[in-house]
């Protein structure tokens, strides 16, 4: 009898430690479904946002409201594309005029891992060691300058690089403000004559960028060379006793021109004008 009671009290207790397990296994279950995941959460929050929506009905506008909507289309508008809509004309003429226009980029930048410790800075100087002074046909004339770099999300909506085809390089999608220096044939443009030749004029714009315009053109314009004096002066200021300043060309004389032709080699851009005339 003393063997069969020692048994059936070991088995009890067996029993005993089976459901205090499973109560605390049930407990700790109960915990884990407390703490919410992830997928829960997004659930949630969509859940809200449907709510919103439904809940926000549309207010009927008050007269106070209506008063003001009355105000604003009485009013002027003065945000940008209201005056850019309003002076449209003289704009157009304005870029007419002007080769210069800041734009804002984006492109493609490669790094490589040396380069990740200052991704900002890495990519401040490859761009000003390769592309800065020099003609881009993506930007579709030179840059000038820039500033305001900044790294732009991927495809995947996530800030940093990715690597494309298992290269070694880390690509980054950058966005930056840019000034860029874009002629355009037809455009008047003026520099500095910085050479005289019996072939042509060098003209120096903006102390940067070089033109010419052929021997042909300036005889068009009135202009023939004198070899004694080796300018290229008119027929009015041949005759006179003391010539005319205004009809002669000389070094550093400020003169404006029609852009005819755009040259690019190896990002270096030149052109070729007509109808040249000394700016007084």
């Amino acid at each position: 009898m003393g063997k069969t009671s020692e048994k059936e009290n070991k088995k009890a207790h067996k029993k005993e430690s089976k459901r205090k397990r499973r109560r605390s296994n049930s407990h700790e279950d109960d915990d884990k479904a407390k703490t919410t995941t992830p997928k829960v959460k997004v659930e949630e929050n969509g859940d809200n946002i449907k709510q919103t929506m439904t809940k926000s009905v549309p207010k009927t506008p008050t007269s106070d409201q209506n008063n003001k909507k009355a105000k604003k289309a009485d009013t002027p508008s003065s945000s940008p594309i209201a005056q850019k809509k309003d002076n449209g004309k003289s704009q157009q003429e304005a870029m007419e005029h002007s080769a210069f226009f800041n734009k804002k980029i984006q492109l493609v930048v490669s790094l490589l891992p040396s380069a990740l410790s200052d991704v900002v800075q890495s990519v401040t100087k490859l761009i000003s060691n390769s592309m800065l002074l020099r003609f881009n046909d993506s930007m579709d004339g030179i840059l000038l300058a820039f500033d305001s770099v900044k790294i732009c999300k991927t495809k995947k909506k996530t800030v940093g690089g990715y690597i494309m085809n298992e290269m070694p390089h880390i690509h980054y999608n950058v966005e930056m403000n840019a000034l860029i220096f874009s002629p355009k044939i037809g455009m008047r443009l003026s520099g500095v004559v910085n050479e005289l030749f019996p072939s042509h004029v060098s003209v120096l714009i903006h102390s940067f960028f070089n033109a010419t315009v052929s021997a042909d053109h300036l005889r068009k314009a009135g202009y023939t060379f004198d070899a004694d004096t080796f300018e290229w002066i008119t027929e009015r200021s041949r005759g006179s006793i003391n010539g005319n300043s205004s009809n002669e060309l000389s070094l550093e004389d400020e003169v404006s021109f029609t852009v005819d032709t755009l040259h690019e080699c190896a990002g270096i851009m030149s052109m070729e004008g007509s109808k040249l005339q000394i700016v007084c």
